[in-house]
């Protein structure tokens, strides 16, 4: 009888994991044909497949994929102004990136859920803004790119606060770093318009 439940057992495990295979294949998949829509601006169509890639996700889903699928969700979101939900994915992004051990996917997410809370623009919006900022101090091996990103994003919490020196400190600290596209110029017309 234990031989025979042994056998069992060993056949639920090994076709439960091609399941998860095949589903992770499909999330893929879904993952490339989701990017596309979003690129082409087609949010509806952009939201059923990343909707379907999310109830597919399984125990064996890689981590960074989980998270993208999350991210990809939270600024869908985000794009229908639903900023609650859409700071919920974000969470779930950053809890996938973290269990995967990378940083700059972690932190970057993080400020992006700032950014979500600094949208509320209030007082409790720029206090959970700065919370989440101050989250990234965790992170250790992060790029030069991703540390400017970090002081950016301090920068425009301080400065939407009305916090002006504060503002222009961490704008001073950001021009150190490379920065991502035109996020320099970004930077210095805030700085500008801090010193006025």
């Amino acid at each position: 009888m234990k031989q025979y439940t042994l056998i069992i057992i060993i056949l639920t495990t090994l076709l439960g994991g091609c399941g998860y295979q095949q589903a992770n294949e499909r999330i893929d998949s879904l993952y490339v044909q989701g990017d596309r829509h979003l690129n082409n601006d087609q949010w509806d169509s952009a939201m059923i497949v990343f909707s379907e890639a999310e109830r597919l996700l399984n125990p064996q889903t890689d981590l960074v994929m989980r998270g993208r699928v999350y991210a990809s969700l939270s600024h869908l979101w985000r794009t229908n102004s639903n900023i609650p939900k859409a700071i919920e994915y974000r969470e779930k992004a950053w809890q996938a990136y973290d269990k995967a051990g990378n940083e700059d996917l972690s932190v970057l997410t993080l400020l992006k859920i700032s950014d979500y809370h600094s949208n509320y623009n209030t007082s409790e919006g720029h206090r959970k803004a700065l919370e989440y900022i101050e989250l990234t101090n965790a992170y250790q091996n992060i790029n030069d790119t991703t540390r400017g990103n970090i002081l950016q994003n301090k920068a425009f919490v301080y400065f939407f606060a009305n916090q002006w020196d504060s503002a222009i400190v961490c704008f001073h600290k950001a021009q150190a770093y490379p920065m991502r596209s035109s996020n320099t110029c970004i930077n210095s017309l805030y700085l500008g318009i801090s010193y006025l």
